[in-house]
């Protein structure tokens, strides 16, 4: 468990590190935001279904393993939520401002 929470702990890091190296470059894309957040909702999905399991595992009861997936499934589903919230990163100053869409409209445009 403790090196699922170093791993944890590092993939935070190095999400952060990336999305300032991108910054910094002004090298960002909307492909690069949407894989920014569903990589987010993987690693989130993961580390529930990950505690369920390891508190299974120590604790002997099922309920935990369940909870898990109930909370991994709800991170999957909030992720799917918010992605038609997603924009570019726009330089300071810049004109204009996220627009409202709808859930998954961003993605459609996208694509």
């Amino acid at each position: 468990m403790l090196w699922g929470a170093a791993a944890f702990l590092l993939a935070n890091l190095l999400d952060e590190c990336d999305g300032a190296v991108a910054r910094l470059t002004n090298s960002c894309s909307k492909l690069g935001a949407l894989l920014d957040t569903l990589t987010d909702c993987i690693v989130h999905a993961a580390l529930f279904l990950g505690l369920g399991l390891g508190v299974t595992r120590v604790y002997s009861q099922v309920l935990w393993l369940f909870l898990g997936m109930i909370a991994a499934g709800g991170s999957i589903f909030s992720c799917a939520l918010d992605v038609g919230g997603v924009t570019p990163w726009q330089a300071p100053g810049s004109a204009g401002g996220s627009e409202d869409k709808g859930s998954l409209a961003w993605v459609a445009e996208w694509l």
